[in-house]
């Protein structure tokens, strides 16, 4: 492969991280704007929580899925439904089709990003993987910070629309760039039935519907949309329930070997490994916290403060930059020796400080946040 087609496909892939990551966070800032077009504001989280499910819930699937039908055809496919499906949100005139547009367009970004980090070690410098880590760092970091920023600065001065429209441009590009210079690969195992039945699709669904339910449930009876003693709420809950268990039941007979060649979307032995568990379960205790201040803060300063959408988006800029810092100081202290349970302990004690001074501060008092950014990508 020349150093030109090299370049070209990992900028594509880079922009498909970049726009899949961006995707995440660039609405949190705009919810109170596209509600008000909609009216429709009780289901408006929905706009962010679609797309995350399908974006985390999809990413294995694909990556399973690039073994079998080539790594071309399935980032192709990611940028078809990427694109396609932002024209659909950009083109919405209801919430309901707003939000089922995102959850297909969070399956499209979900290739993007599992193929990047597959497709740089493929077709990227693979003999520095130190540039390549620096790389995707960089990217996440970019689309981390400037992914709410550029969401306030797009509807302050133009329509919320093209918060998905400017997606369109950048994938028909990658598309036909990615077409013309990834060489074609040899589909000796594309349409292999043996490879196709390898993928855990039973894991795959159990998982996404456990854990859509369980968002579901508790998005909906915390917005005293329904009590938390409805039938609805709790029926969605023992739905979840049991599919929780179904997941892990699957899960403990493929690691049996009771099911032949299928391929556990979550090998169980992983949870003997006390270091991984420990990064599994500090990764979703900073991260729903993430998630609720992307939402919340620029909300809070939009309806209690009266602040356009702009200067919302530039009141989270400490909590982004401090996420910004975290990331870089966590990754710097324990770069020539492994002191990550040394920087966990202290990010989750800032995560602490910061929420429980936020939590304690009068609703008439100016919000704030000091030091909780930090605790985030240690």
């Amino acid at each position: 492969m020349s150093r030109l087609s090299q370049g070209v496909l990992v900028t594509c892939l880079l922009l498909g991280l970049l726009f899949s990551s961006l995707d995440t966070s660039i609405a949190s800032t705009s919810l109170i704007t596209i509600s008000r077009e909609l009216q429709d504001f009780e289901n408006a989280p929905w706009i962010v929580l679609a797309y995350l499910l399908t974006y985390m819930g999809f990413a294995i699937v694909i990556s399973k899925l690039s073994d079998i039908y080539g790594r071309r055809n399935m980032l192709v496919l990611s940028w078809v439904l990427f694109t396609a499906f932002s024209l659909g949100c950009a083109s919405s005139r209801s919430m309901v089709a707003l939000i089922v547009c995102r959850g297909f367009q969070g399956i499209g970004a979900s290739g993007l990003y599992s193929l990047t980090q597959i497709g740089l070690v493929e077709v990227g410098p693979s003999h520095r993987p130190s540039l390549i880590g620096a790389m995707i760092g960089a990217t996440l970091t970019i689309a981390f910070v400037l992914g709410p920023i550029i969401g306030g600065v797009v509807v302050q001065f133009s329509d919320w629309r093209w918060l998905f429209n400017i997606n369109i441009p950048f994938g028909l590009v990658a598309m036909l760039a990615i077409t013309n210079f990834w060489p074609p690969e040899k589909a000796a195992h594309m349409l292999s039935w043996q490879a196709f039945t390898s993928i855990d699709f039973i894991g795959s669904v159990t998982l996404l519907c456990s854990s859509g339910l369980l968002v579901f449930a508790i998005q909906q009876a915390g917005s005293q949309i329904y009590a938390w003693s409805s039938p609805e709420i709790i029926i969605t809950l023992t739905i979840s329930a049991i599919c929780w268990m179904l997941f892990v039941l699957w899960q403990i007979l493929l690691e049996l070997k009771m099911y032949g060649g299928i391929q556990p979307i979550f090998p169980i032995r992983l949870m003997r490994r006390r270091v991984y568990f420990a990064g599994l379960l500090v990764t979703l205790l900073t991260g729903f916290p993430y998630i609720s201040l992307a939402i919340t803060i620029p909300e809070r300063y939009q309806i209690v403060d009266r602040q356009s959408v702009l200067m919302a988006s530039v009141h989270i800029l400490p909590l982004l930059g401090a996420c910004a810092m975290g990331s870089f100081l966590g990754g710097a202290i324990s770069s020539k020796k492994n002191n990550t349970a040394y920087t966990l302990v202290a990010a989750a004690c800032f995560q602490l400080l910061g929420l429980t001074l936020m939590s304690i501060i009068p609703s008439k008092v100016k919000a704030t946040h000091h030091g909780s950014g930090l605790a985030f990508h240690p």
